[in-house]
């Protein structure tokens, strides 16, 4: 049987092919060299932005200060500035009739507490201070009994509260943090009472054996508590604080 017939190759036709295929090859490598031009001036971008926002992290924790308080712990003794310095403290702000943003960080001190005895840290080295900004409802008892409900160890982690003029001294004058009340959210104190929700920082702070605030962290954000955790370890260590 003859082979059927195949049509003729019209003459001319490879050229514009290889013209058109390498055409596309060099334009895969244009857009490539853009690509990477791009993702390196991103990489620039985006560390000169993690250095500018390193230097307006250092500049507003060089103006926070540990000014001089009295305050009173879960377990009735008295607490001061005094008591912060030799060690590493970690410092927070909450209430205990707190149900939005303060079990979230209470819970992750709990897991900053874990940790701390997992590397060998909850020997004195590093404790941490949560301070009420609801002295008229924490009272020492209900301290003791909210510390209690958080497994919070008292030779680690302190609850304390201060009166209505050193809690202002301390976030306010010292440190610009700084609370309000929400009225159009009332808080159920069980009983019928309710309160006014007080509206606060979530920031942890870490305040240096001097009484330098040398960092400031997420409360409520595992990943910024697990980065806290690593940069205690070298200050512990001995590594310069910032």
């Amino acid at each position: 049987m003859d082979a059927p017939d195949t049509p003729p190759r019209p003459r001319g036709s490879a050229a514009p092919m290889v013209i058109v295929v390498g055409a596309v090859a060099l334009f895969g490598a244009f857009a490539l060299a853009l690509v990477l031009l791009w993702s390196s001036e991103g990489d620039r971008a985006g560390a000169a932005q993690a250095s500018a926002d390193d230097a307006a992290l250092r500049e507003v924790l060089d103006s926070m200060t540990i000014p001089e308080f009295s305050a009173r712990a879960q377990d009735g003794r008295e607490f001061s500035r005094d008591d912060l310095e030799g060690h590493w403290t970690v410092l927070s702000f909450g209430f205990t009739h707190c149900t939005l943003v303060c079990p979230i960080m209470h819970g992750q001190m709990f897991r900053l507490q874990e940790m701390l005895g997992r590397a060998g840290m909850d020997g004195g080295d590093v404790r941490i201070l949560a301070i009420s900004v609801d002295p008229e409802n924490d009272t020492v008892e209900r301290l003791g009994e909210y510390a209690n409900r958080m497994q919070a160890d008292p030779r680690l982690w302190t609850f304390a509260r201060t009166e209505p003029d050193d809690l202002d001294r301390i976030m306010v004058q010292g440190l610009g943090l700084g609370t309000s009340r929400d009225p159009a959210r009332q808080i159920d104190m069980g009983g019928g009472r309710t309160m006014d929700d007080i509206v606060h920082s979530s920031r942890v702070l870490v305040v240096a054996p001097d009484l330098r605030v040398v960092g400031m962290y997420r409360g409520t954000d595992p990943a910024d508590i697990d980065r806290m955790v690593g940069d205690l370890r070298r200050w512990v260590e001995g590594e310069p604080g910032r």
